[in-house]
């Protein structure tokens, strides 16, 4: 490629004729050079043995799995026959997955089984269970620096098929989508709420608490809005928050593949870093997050998006003491309804827009 760059840079300095000629010389090279590395990706791929028993262990927890998908399918592409297991959270949100072959749970489902290469993937600890299958070589991530991640979690899953050989792009992430069996009325504005964070949990720092008085700025501001509330029975808000009939209280009542469907259909999602934050990423509804104590670069979602955090020293606390201990965790209760309805706002009028782009709201403290 550095005879390619020189012959750009001397190229300007040549009658038309020979610009001409150099363009097409540029043109030929960079076919040769990308024909080349193809068939090599490709003579790579199928010198790999059609006999490789792969099991994915991405169990850690809904978002997770979902940045683990696209270091399954790139396992797919590096070793086209093999036969892939996968270990997924409980649930039916890869049911119908083309890229596996078989979905279990672990360690149940696969005791017994010989495999001959095993992922673990971000948030996996497989070795309390190193005899209830043969797992035959280990593959596990390069530990990040403590809290100072340099990439998203998805990236730190790929690396490990790309120390394998892989070579090809970061895959998107994936999730199933099925229809509500209980139909939803149609709008011509729905927007989602995902107030994901078990309140007695670790986590529950995490958990943004004014979404009462989001809904009720959204219901004022949007008079054809839908209002969506996904997530399940762990995510408590004030049961007089569903009283106006345009707010449908959809927690517990929905699987996971069918959240992903009534995201997918809607307008606008806006939660705390969550599970269905990253199913809402997945199948590119843009989603409004609300970042305290957990990263945004390791968690943040890839597509079109804002992100609104704190700009506080002691953020992000994920790995640290101060998760569990802080009884005032101002990085959440510091951001205001006002902020997130203003973003909510350009979102909405930029709806048009269908490019990708990732938008840091930094507030000073």
């Amino acid at each position: 490629m550095g005879l390619i760059r020189l012959l750009r840079v001397i190229g300007h300095h040549f009658p038309l004729k020979a610009k001409e000629r150099i363009k097409r010389l540029i043109h030929f090279l960079k076919r040769t050079v990308y024909v080349r590395k193809a068939e090599r990706y490709r003579s790579s791929a199928n010198r790999s043995s059609p006999e490789h028993k792969v099991l994915v262990v991405m169990n850690a927890g809904i978002g997770n799995a979902v940045e683990a998908t696209p270091a399954v399918q790139a396992i797919r592409a590096l070793w086209p026959g093999a036969t892939i297991t996968i270990c997924p959270p409980q649930g039916d949100l890869f049911d119908g997955w083309c890229v596996v072959d078989h979905i279990a749970s672990f360690p149940e489902d696969v005791e017994g089984r010989p495999f001959t290469h095993t992922f673990a993937t971000f948030g996996v600890d497989i070795s309390e269970n190193r005899d209830s299958c043969r797992f035959g070589k280990v593959h596990c991530l390069n530990s990040p620096l403590g809290s100072w991640f340099l990439k998203s979690e998805r990236e730190y899953n790929l690396d490990m098929v790309k120390r394998l050989g892989y070579k090809g792009p970061t895959p998107a992430q994936y999730v199933s989508l099925r229809k509500p069996k209980n139909p939803i009325a149609p709008s011509p504005l729905r927007i989602c709420l995902m107030p994901g964070g078990k309140p007695l949990h670790t986590w529950r720092n995490k958990r943004w608490p004014y979404f009462k008085q989001l809904a009720e700025a959204l219901l004022g501001e949007y008079r054809n809005l839908q209002l969506c509330v996904v997530g399940t029975k762990e995510d408590p808000l004030p049961t007089d928050m569903f009283g106006d009939p345009r707010v449908i209280d959809l927690r517990n009542r929905l699987t996971l593949s069918e959240t992903a469907w009534v995201l997918r259909h809607s307008d606008l999602a806006i939660g705390n870093d969550c599970g269905t934050m990253h199913i809402a990423d997945a199948v590119r509804t843009p989603p409004i997050v609300i970042f305290g104590p957990t990263c945004e670069v390791k968690n943040g979602p890839v597509n079109r998006s804002v992100l609104i955090r704190l700009d506080l020293p002691c953020a992000p606390c994920q790995y640290g003491e101060q998760l569990s201990t802080c009884d005032d965790p101002v990085c959440m209760n510091g951001i205001s309804p006002d902020i997130v309805l203003k973003q909510t706002r350009e979102l909405l009028g930029a709806a048009g827009a269908h490019k990708k782009s990732r938008q840091i709201d930094r507030i000073p403290e």
